[in-house]
Parts: C-alpha cells; structure tokens; sequence
C-alpha cells in the first residue's frame, strides 16, 4: 500500500464488492480522541443547545477561517458562553468537534456516491468521471471550511491526525471503485498502484482548492475543464493499470 501523501494537511507545502471495506472506512468515525469532552446524557434542549453551537462554529468557520473567537458562537448561536464551556473547554476542542462532523459528512457523502457507481455499472472511463464528478463536488462544497482546518491543524496534531487518516480512507475507496469488476480484487499490484492515482487525484484537488497552499491558489482555472482534464487522467492511467495486470494473469 503506497504511503499517504499528507504534505498538504495541516503545513504550508508547495510542492463492485470489493468497495465494501473501503466504504465502511469512509463512512466511519477517525478513531482519534478528544481530550476533556465529559460523558453526559443531553436530553433534547441540551442536544439542540449542542447543535446550535455546532452550526454557528460551522459557519463561522466557512466565513471566517480560523479567525473567530467562543463570543461570536455564542452570538450568532444565541447560547451562553457556560453553555460553550459546558460543552468545550476551548476553541480548539470544539473545532475540533466541528471537523468529525464536517469529515464524517464527506465521507457519507463520497460512500453513498461511489455506492451509486458499483450498482450501475459502466466501463472503466464511466466510473473514472464518476468518481472524479463525485470527489471534487463533495470536496468543492467543504473547501473554505477545510482551508479553516488546515490553518488550525499547522498547530493542532488532533486535525492533522484526522485528516490524514480520512484522505488516506477515501485514496484507497477511491481505487476500489477504479477496480470495480474488471480484474480480481485480489490484484494487490494493481491496487497499489490504482491507489496512487486516487493519491494524485486528491493532491491536485487539494492543490486547486487551496488547502494547506498560500492564499490565493484556491480556484483559480476553469472548474469543469479541471473536471474533464483530471477525469481524463486518471481513467486513462487506470486504464494502463488494468490492461498490464490483465496480461499478467
């Protein structure tokens, strides 16, 4: 299994069943602790309080970044700041708790796509615009607010931690899905190499939407033509992938 290109997260750095297990990866919880959040039992006006400063942190991050402070949640959220303190003893804590939900978002999301993609079929260049179409709109809809992650993660181990293991489950969902049925799901050459793909995939989109990248590198180029050129490329390595592991077999 090739390594995880993790330059990305958190530095400033210029430089069909066999989709089972990968899904079940993505659609899951980062096994990464948060420290000093105390086991309680809300009942439904401590749970919409909770949700409240979610969403407000949420959104104050996507406008903002990182650049907010425990007042302005409280504001915008119309919650007290013991209600914050409550919940989350610092700023770091809850975003830390509004970046689970946000990622747990976009691995549901890509899950749920790429489940679509195994039980419609379709050749290899089919599922490689597919799966291109799916990553980039899923990562399109979150990238201010995984800028504001990255930002936070240059100084936070816990996000960095995180994100890392989210891109690492969605590289290896994203070959699954490149193999499809075409050769054995026991090929463990041809997924190596498929998953480095699915890396250059997620490094070019991270590139393009500025995350871990100096400000104003979000964005710039045409967004479809950056679609269709990265689709292009990586069916036509997959492409090569299979063809060389078919005649190996």
């Amino acid at each position: 299994m090739p390594q995880t290109d993790v330059a990305s997260w958190g530095k400033s750095d210029h430089r069909g069943d066999g989709l089972h297990a990968p899904m079940q990866a993505i659609a899951g919880t980062a096994a990464v602790t948060i420290a000093s959040r105390p086991a309680r039992n809300p009942g439904p006006r401590s749970l919409a309080t909770t949700e409240r400063i979610l969403a407000s942190a949420e959104a104050l991050l996507r406008k903002h970044g990182e650049k907010f402070t425990l007042g302005d949640v409280a504001a915008s959220g119309r919650v007290s700041m013991a209600s914050i303190y409550s919940r989350y003893p610092s700023k770091i804590h809850l975003i830390q708790e509004v970046q689970l939900r946000v990622l747990r978002g976009l691995r549901e999301q890509i899950a749920e796509g790429l489940r679509q993609v195994a039980s419609e079929g379709g050749n290899l260049e089919w599922r490689a615009t597919r799966i291109v179409e799916i990553y980039a709109e899923s990562h399109m809809a979150r990238a201010s607010i995984i800028r504001a992650f990255h930002a936070v993660a240059r100084e936070d181990s816990s996000l960095r931690v995180r994100g890392v293991e989210t891109v690492q489950a969605l590289v290896e969902a994203a070959a699954s899905a490149l193999l499809g049925p075409d050769i054995s799901a026991t090929a463990e050459a041809a997924m190596a190499r498929l998953q480095m793909i699915a890396q250059t995939l997620l490094h070019a989109l991270a590139s393009y939407l500025g995350f871990g990248y100096s400000a104003g590198s979000d964005g710039e180029g045409n967004w479809l033509a950056f679609k269709d050129m990265l689709a292009r490329m990586v069916y036509l390595s997959a492409r090569e992938v299979l063809e060389t592991s078919s005649h190996q077999d």
